[in-house]
């Protein structure tokens, strides 16, 4: 679970890069708030999506994991991966500097790794 959180940091530190283009672009009215959140979501998504996929079949079936519970495993990973950046995404976007971003983005990212938790705990391991 530790690499699902990842992607709300990596996506409040890209977005520092990006604040004066999106202040510059929404002062001259070419496009809003609105639009440059879901293009970026609409990209990373994609992305996001691969790689847990990638990286859970490297560690589900190595830790042992029942192999029929496969799917449910893949979906939370997924699932906490795209909430994760977008979350870190909303908070870049709402705080004027990175630090408050942080400390935006981190409480609910807690909340949501001990409700994620839960749900894997589901997941029996095989008889080894």
């Amino acid at each position: 679970m530790v690499a699902a959180f990842t992607p709300g940091f990596t996506s409040i530190a890209k977005f520092e890069a990006e604040r004066g283009l999106l202040r510059r672009e929404t002062a001259s009215k070419r496009y809003g708030f609105l639009a440059h959140f879901i293009s970026l979501t609409a990209c990373s998504w994609v992305v996001e999506s691969i790689s847990a996929i990638v990286f859970s079949i490297c560690f589900y079936f190595l830790s042992g994991l029942a192999r029929d519970r496969y799917a449910g495993c893949i979906f939370i990973l997924i699932a906490f991966m795209l909430l994760n950046e977008t979350l870190g995404l909303i908070a870049a976007i709402v705080s004027p500097s990175f630090a408050l971003a942080i400390l935006i983005h981190t409480p609910p990212i807690f909340l949501m790794f001990a409700v994620a938790q839960r749900g894997i705990e589901g997941l029996n391991v095989s008889s080894l």
